[in-house]
């Protein structure tokens, strides 16, 4: 479609211009039209035709004055005239203008300045097209490059010097403040709003962070990791340039503009410039056994030693404890149990401490194994993967593995216990098995949600003992098999059984085998 604008103060050579261009069978459309030059020129600048059909010779400002006046146009200009004078002719050259048509003009004249106008704007159009294609070019290359550049100080490779020079700023500084942002909502952002292309999402937040410290006048490196470019992009500044509030700035900007709810994780210390790469990996790598309760105050979190919390041997025999017991009580059908023991044992490990992204992903690989889980997602294959999934915070956490055990319920291969089973033997096989914990009548009937009355007088009648003794022969039963084992000490057997006083153990032992707990031992290993 052309875009034509016609100037003429005779609306007679206006209406024959439109007439002739209406019946010329091509995609025409008439913006405007003026009688003066002053009024054209305005409108010209505002609507940017295609095509501008100018009379030299008008009351006022004449057409070749109006040339000289106008900003720049990026449309073709033929001149209309009644004068066949070489005078104008020559102007109408010196401007630069397409064509130069007499008064009084037919249809032949008028098309062909159409056939000149399309050919002139497909020219220009295809120079564009190819000087965009060769910028595009250009661009990509150059992008590609300073990303590989990028990657290199990411892995602590050696650069040589033309790759320190084509990264700005790179050699001008020996040392670096090192901050990682990481997204808090990406997969339903990457999903949402970027139909799944990761490339996507971190060109636009490198190039997002990247303006706004240009625009603050701040020297910076900013990058991506090798296996999460997607999830951490790592700012480099130097030392004392950015501060916690304009950080907190650049995360209100992102969240604004890019919809983008992210964190910044960041040392207390300088990095030198030999160093970034393992300070980056580290950082990155403390991501996943920071305190998920640092996530719920701050945006902005330094990272220091005593924040770190990497997985211990304490945490594990945590999971694989609560492990045991809640498959005892998925595998008797016991669901509710279950879920009450969970929510349980997160707060209590909340307040321990336990609870960083990579304690809830070991906690629910071992959920897997029980469940017979076959099929794994993404998030089963790395703990920050699974960190982006619960979006890095205790509540969302939790309700990620209820509803993650609530899922699998429904699809596990474990069989479905009948309803009417009998819970009094239920009980008795959880005491045997969870012999070693804090036991009680009362803490029973809680835990399987009937009275203690009930429990009391139906545990007696059906295996003629009470609660209280079946706990402690399981547990003195117990002590002898590990009372065997020369690498415990007696102490340590006590504790095992679920015992923290070793005089009352040594006297319940006692009492039960007419023997003490180191005449057994010695009786049996001599």
């Amino acid at each position: 479609m052309i875009r034509v604008f016609i100037i003429d103060d005779e609306p007679k050579v206006r209406k024959a211009l439109k007439t002739l261009l209406h019946k010329l069978d091509v995609g025409i459309e008439i913006v405007g039209e003026a009688e003066s030059a002053i009024k054209g020129m305005e409108l010209v600048e505002q609507l940017k035709p295609d095509l501008l059909l100018l009379d030299v010779v008008m009351p006022g400002m004449d057409g070749f004055e109006m040339l000289l006046r106008m900003k720049k146009q990026d449309c073709q200009i033929v001149i209309i005239s009644g004068y066949d004078d070489f005078s104008y002719v020559k102007k109408a050259i010196s401007h630069n203008v397409l064509d130069y048509v007499l008064k009084p003009f037919d249809m032949l004249d008028i098309k062909k300045v159409i056939e000149k106008v399309t050919d002139r704007i497909q020219h220009r159009d295809t120079i564009s097209q190819m000087e965009k294609a060769f910028m595009y070019k250009e661009n990509e290359s150059s992008q590609r490059r300073q990303q590989a550049i990028k990657q290199k100080i990411y892995l602590g490779k050696s650069l040589i010097m033309q790759e320190q020079i084509d990264i700005p700023h790179y050699l001008a500084y020996e040392e670096w403040s090192l901050c990682l942002f990481t997204l808090r909502n990406y997969y339903s952002e990457l999903i949402q709003r970027f139909q799944s292309d990761e490339e996507l999402v971190s060109y636009i937040v490198v190039k997002y962070i990247e303006e706004i410290l240009e625009n603050n006048g701040i020297p910076h490196i900013v990058g991506t990791s090798t296996k999460k470019s997607h999830l951490v992009y790592w700012v480099l500044v130097p030392p004392y340039t950015l501060d916690d509030s304009q950080l907190a700035e650049i995360l209100n900007a992102l969240k604004e503009n890019l919809k983008m709810n992210m964190i910044v994780i960041k040392n207390n210390f300088k990095v030198k410039r030999d160093e970034l790469s393992d300070s980056i990996q580290k950082n990155e790598n403390n991501i996943i056994h920071l305190n998920m309760s640092l996530f719920n105050k701050y945006r902005v979190i330094t990272v220091t030693d005593e924040l770190v919390i990497p997985l211990s041997d304490k945490m594990l025999i945590e999971i694989n404890k609560f492990t045991k017991e809640f498959h005892f009580f998925i595998r008797h059908g016991l669901y509710d149990q279950g879920l009450s023991l969970i929510k349980e044992h997160l707060f209590q490990w909340g307040n321990q401490q336990f609870l960083t992204v990579h304690f809830i992903y070991m906690l629910k690989s071992s959920l897997v194994s029980i469940l017979n889980i076959t099929v794994l997602n993404d998030d089963d294959i790395d703990p920050f993967l699974f960190g982006m999934k619960i979006q890095l915070s205790i509540n969302e956490a939790t309700e990620y593995i209820l509803r993650f055990i609530k899922d699998s319920l429904g699809t596990s291969s474990i069989q479905k216990s009948q309803l009417n089973q009998d819970r009094i033997e239920i009980i008795k096989q959880y005491i045997k098995l969870q012999y070693s914990e804090q036991l009680s009548l009362a803490e029973l009937s809680k835990k399987f949600y009937i009275s203690k009355e009930y429990l009391a007088t139906s545990f007696k009648k059906k295996f003629n003992t009470t609660v209280h003794q079946y706990i402690q022969q399981v547990r003195l039963y117990k002590s002898k098999e590990l009372l065997i084992k020369e690498n415990y000490k007696i102490s340590e057997v006590a504790l095992m059984v679920g015992y923290d006083n070793f005089s009352y153990f040594n006297k319940l032992f006692r009492r039960e085998f007419n023997i003490t707990p180191s005449e057994y031992r010695e009786s049996r290993v001599h």
